[in-house]
């Protein structure tokens, strides 16, 4: 029993953990980086959110942003592009929460208000399935080529039956004639039969046939007759095989091809969008391509032979189909070699037959300097004189993982930046801002409103930063100098109570994010938040002279705790003269409306 319990613990744990590896994997908050700035004029330099593979450092680097602040979410297509267990589509949304409830505000171009939300994604399988479908499916067909050749060699070398019917018929044709008119001339007749036999240029007849006669007339035609026949019967033994050959070959492979090209469709527009732009192709054309292919594959499926077929229905079956079944090499052999492709060029450039210069700015200079790099890394050096299958087998995984970029970068293209604008959606001191991911899956439904939502970052709106502010004070103030002059008319207390108003600039808390040490992480600019300085002018009433009824102080100030207390120094500027008795005071003061605050949770 123990045993048992031991076991299922470990099976427990393991799935557990494979479960959050894949869950890890796939999820699209991952990919997702949160810029912030103070206005959106401002450039966005603070990252106040991220995905961390460190468990022990937070998403979220930010507490509070500025209600005039704007971010912008970026994501991380390059990642996205080489996770091949990412599915789904997704949309950004983001609300604003306060005393007066919650509303939906714009997270441009994801989502706006007023507007019927639609999810921005993919409808694809993953970029890197893609790219290995096509290197497979190249690599599958490298040799249609050599194939395509095979047959097109032997059919230059054959004429048909009816054409050597044609040409026995001439030979005998002009031998009858010579016996017939003694006057005919044999060579003029010998250059005539030349014309209307070698233009059709299927034959290689050395030039011993044709250069004079040598003997009588009809010697040398019944010999040139015996030639041709003899060349004929090669031809066509050599004919009647390549072309067996090449459409045992064509029927697996089309098939194969339009296996993958049905796969690649299935994978989603966007997945079928990132495979043309590696074959440089558009929709219109992959359809011309599939529809042409289905064709001919339809064509070529009636051409059947098996054991009890003779040599002579073969042949009339070739004969009758000769078109489809060059046709359809030929077309395995074009899509083999993709002329005017991506996957050309890669690899044109990574074979060395083609020349880069930076001064070209063509972007595959850059990008096939990286993979050359790559496969060095693994020791490897590039053979000029590999085939493409070699090249493609060789360095499967480095060229996959090339087009998977250059797949992706088209499949992933609509994510572009999303950007929130907290000035125009109105936030206020003390609300919330809340950003999600909405995240639907293959079989949901395509609302936005039923998707899952997962939960991005929260985040307290406030005013934040440096700011002018006017508030009242109260203030005990103490005299510093006092006037002989005035001495008998001075108010006997030197420590009372006095109210003014204060004109402050002053720093309100603002988020710098976090220090991340190999140690520790703790907040930057704590030390600033934590005072909330201010500083600026005061001015108060005062009670200096027990004959004057106003008396007004001006002075210089310091605040703390967002101008919750005040320490100052000022001049009672009706006590001013002479200048050199002014009485000056000090104060330590405090706002009655800013201590009010601690009771709200301000």
């Amino acid at each position: 029993m123990k045993t048992f319990l031991i076991i299922l613990t470990a099976f427990l744990f393991l799935n557990i953990n494979l479960f959050a590896q894949f869950s890890h994997n796939i999820d699209p908050r991952q990919y997702l980086t949160l810029k912030y700035a103070k206005n959106s004029n401002d450039i966005y330099i603070d990252t106040i959110w991220n995905w961390e593979n460190n468990p022990n450092i937070p998403f979220q680097k930010y507490k509070y942003i500025d209600v005039e602040g704007s971010i912008q979410i970026h994501f991380n297509i390059n990642s996205l592009i080489l996770n091949n267990k990412f599915e789904g589509i997704i949309s950004l949304e983001a609300e604003i929460s306060g005393n007066s409830g919650t509303r939906k505000i714009e997270v441009n171009p994801y989502s706006e208000i007023g507007v019927q939300r639609k999810p921005i994604g993919i409808r694809s399988e993953a970029p890197t399935e893609i790219a290995k479908k096509i290197l497979n499916m190249l690599i599958q067909i490298n040799d249609a080529t050599n194939n395509y050749q095979l047959i097109s060699e032997s059919y230059v070398h054959f004429i048909s039956p009816t054409m050597l019917k044609y040409i026995q018929d001439e030979i005998n044709q002009s031998i009858s004639r010579v016996k017939k008119d003694p006057s005919i001339n044999d060579q003029e007749e010998w250059n005539r039969l030349f014309d209307k036999i070698l233009y059709l240029n299927k034959f290689v007849l050395t030039g011993n046939y044709w250069d004079g006669l040598d003997g009588d007339y009809e010697r040398k035609a019944i010999q040139l007759l015996l030639e041709i026949e003899r060349q004929y019967n090669v031809a066509k033994f050599k004919y009647l095989d390549a072309s067996i050959k090449s459409l045992i070959y064509s029927k697996s492979k089309s098939e194969l091809v339009l296996s993958y090209l049905i796969a690649i469709e299935k994978a989603g527009p966007d997945a079928l969008n990132g495979f043309l732009t590696l074959i440089n192709k558009d929709k219109i054309g992959f359809d011309q391509l599939k529809k042409e292919l289905i064709g001919k594959i339809d064509k070529i499926g009636i051409i059947e032979f098996n054991k009890n077929t003779t040599d002579e229905n073969k042949m009339k079956l070739i004969l009758d189909n000769e078109e489809e079944i060059i046709g359809i090499a030929k077309y395995l052999s074009d899509l083999s070699n993709l002329k005017g492709s991506f996957i050309e060029s890669t690899l044109a450039y990574l074979r060395g037959n083609t020349t880069t210069l930076k001064s070209d700015f063509d972007d595959l200079y850059y990008d096939i300097n990286n993979l050359i790099e790559e496969i060095k890394k693994r020791g490897y050096q590039i053979d000029d004189k590999l085939s493409d299958e070699e090249l493609l087998k060789k360095y499967f995984n480095e060229i996959s993982n090339f087009l998977t970029i250059k797949a992706g970068a088209e499949i992933y293209k609509k994510f572009v930046f999303a950007t929130i604008d907290l000035g125009k959606s109105g936030a206020k001191e003390n609300e919330v801002l809340n950003v999600y991911i909405n995240w639907i899956l293959e079989g949901q439904s395509d609302s936005v409103s039923t998707a899952p939502r997962l939960p991005i970052g929260k985040f307290f709106l406030r005013e934040t930063g440096w700011k002018m502010e006017v508030s009242d004070m109260f203030a005990l103030v103490k005299r510093l100098k006092e006037p002989s002059l005035m001495a008998q008319n001075l108010s006997p207390s030197n420590f009372k109570g006095s109210g003014g108003v204060v004109l402050n600039w002053t720093y309100q808390k603002k988020d710098r994010g976090l220090k991340i040490t190999d140690n520790k992480i703790k907040k930057r600019n704590k030390f600033m938040n934590f005072l909330e300085p201010s500083v600026g002018l005061n001015v108060s009433y005062l009670d200096f002279s027990t004959e004057k009824d106003v008396e007004i102080g001006i002075g210089s100030q310091l605040g703390l705790f967002r101008n919750k207390i005040y320490l100052g120094y000022g001049t009672n500027i009706h006590m001013y003269s002479p200048i050199k008795e002014s009485p000056n005071y000090f104060y330590i003061g405090f706002s009655f409306a800013n201590l009010t605050t601690l009771f709200k949770g301000k």
